[in-house]
């Protein structure tokens, strides 16, 4: 754990300082995990610096530290060893206190509760939970139905987006539930990702992580200069070609204050794994108290290293985000590919572990005829546990990787996009024309050289 970033993150996660007999040990632990929740560093010597006093105690050196390492390999192995040497040694100590009560003739049957009671402690969180009594029951049911009608305390479980339609289908974004976001190659997936993560945690400043595993930083950052710059002539075609003005840059710079004062923090992960993911989620829950993971996207979760089929590893992605998210009290999304006919590429399983799915297309014929300008585009409620399904129409400005909810607002962009394709339109005629007369110059030229 004092060499390697992913044992260390694995190790906090699944060991406690009472899991170590020496209780110099545990004071290790408790230093590593205090320094790792600061987001200092932790390797031997800044651990042995906040030990000191007791190391020197005990006459061990940063070195004893340092040496005392077993290969990264046997990590798991040793983490399952630890907590088994630790309920050994809770089981021992109570069939010590049930021998010693039976010799002082306690009574047998709370000898026996006793004993039960310990056991159960020791099975915890291995799929033995508390089973809940009807009084119990009834309780929760009335203390879960009182936080909904708090705002304050709804608000803590739940988180909104932008879209008035879908927060009232949904009744919000509530923590432990999986999301996932699908739609076809370029259909506005990663968009209508980043467009409710800034909803969330750059608007409304909620701590939130963004997986990104698609694109390099700065082709990210370039996508989040768009979608942030409130100047419509800033947007992806010209940040890419870098044709903005002196102006516009500074116009961008107070636009980012959103961002610099907000709760987004990302990692950039090309090659993903399922252990890599977990240890992020839960490191910036620990660290960060995030609220929020977008994982972007499943597909390119490393298969090819695991005895599964490519869709059960997927599938098992799936199951660990949706059980991270229920112990973490985290909203999810997790963003997936379509295939040809619409479904879930490789894995329509994962569809099972969804408490809701938003599949985000242009409008067909069909659509765009009943809802009519300005809309081009729908977030469609294609499963949802507590949510009806149906089409949400928005509009997408694809330019500035936006959706819009308001209509007014959705006007404006139809009339600039309409201006825009009309000036892409008139260029192009510009350019065959021009094309047509080189041509036309060419065979002058020729024919002028014949002989004849």
């Amino acid at each position: 754990m004092l060499t390697d970033g992913d044992c260390l993150n694995d190790g906090l996660a699944e060991l406690k300082a009472e899991d170590f007999s020496d209780r110099f040990h545990q004071h290790v632990f408790e230093a590593m995990n205090s320094m790792w929740q600061k987001e200092q560093p932790v390797n031997a010597i800044t651990v042995y610096e906040e030990i000191k006093s007791i190391a020197k105690g005990r006459g061990t050196s940063w070195m004893s530290l340092k040496d005392a390492y077993w290969p990264k390999g046997t990590f798991s192995d040793m983490v399952r060893r630890v907590a088994d040497f630790s309920k050994a040694r809770k089981l021992a100590a109570a069939a010590q206190a049930a021998i010693q009560a039976c010799r002082e003739n306690e009574p047998v049957d709370s000898v026996i509760d006793s004993l039960e009671s310990e056991l159960f402690g020791l099975t915890a969180g291995e799929g033995k939970e508390d089973v809940v009594t009807p009084k119990q029951q009834a309780e929760d049911i009335l203390s879960v139905v009182a936080e909904r009608m708090d705002e304050k305390s709804r608000n803590k479980k739940c988180l909104y987006t932008a879209s008035f339609e879908l927060n009232t289908a949904t009744g919000g974004l509530e923590a432990g539930d999986l999301v996932i976001i699908s739609g076809p190659t370029g259909g506005g997936k990663t968009a209508l990702t980043q467009n409710i993560v800034k909803d969330i945690a750059i608007t409304q400043k909620v701590s939130a992580l963004y997986i990104n595993t698609e694109m390099s930083k700065g082709q990210m950052a370039l996508r989040w200069a768009a979608i942030l710059s409130s100047d419509d002539a800033v947007n992806n075609t010209s940040l890419r070609a870098g044709k903005i003005t002196d102006e516009q840059f500074g116009k961008l710079t107070g636009d980012l204050d959103a961002m610099y004062n907000g709760g987004l923090h990302t990692v950039t992960i090309p090659e993903l794994t399922i252990p890599k993911m977990m240890s992020a989620i839960r490191r910036y829950s620990m660290q960060h108290g995030i609220r929020l993971v977008a994982v972007d996207y499943i597909g390119r979760v490393d298969t090819m290293n695991s005895s599964k089929d490519d869709w059960k590893q997927l599938l098992s992605a799936a199951k660990k985000l949706k059980t991270v998210g229920q112990k973490y009290g985290l909203v999810v999304l997790m963003v997936a590919q379509n295939d040809k006919s619409g479904n879930l590429a490789m894995a329509s399983y994962m569809e099972h572990e969804a408490d809701l799915r938003l599949h985000v297309r242009p409008l067909d014929e069909k659509e765009q005829a009943k809802y009519g300008d300005p809309w081009n585009y729908t977030v469609q409620i294609k499963k949802g546990r507590s949510a009806p399904k149906g089409l949400i129409p928005v509009r997408y400005v694809g330019n500035k990787l936006t959706f819009v909810y308001d209509k007014e607002v959705a006007q404006h962009y139809a009339i600039l996009d309409a201006a825009e394709q009309k000036q892409r339109e008139a260029a192009m005629a510009e350019r065959a024309a021009s094309q047509g007369d080189f041509a036309s110059d060419q065979r002058r030229e020729r024919n002028a050289a014949m002989p004849w």
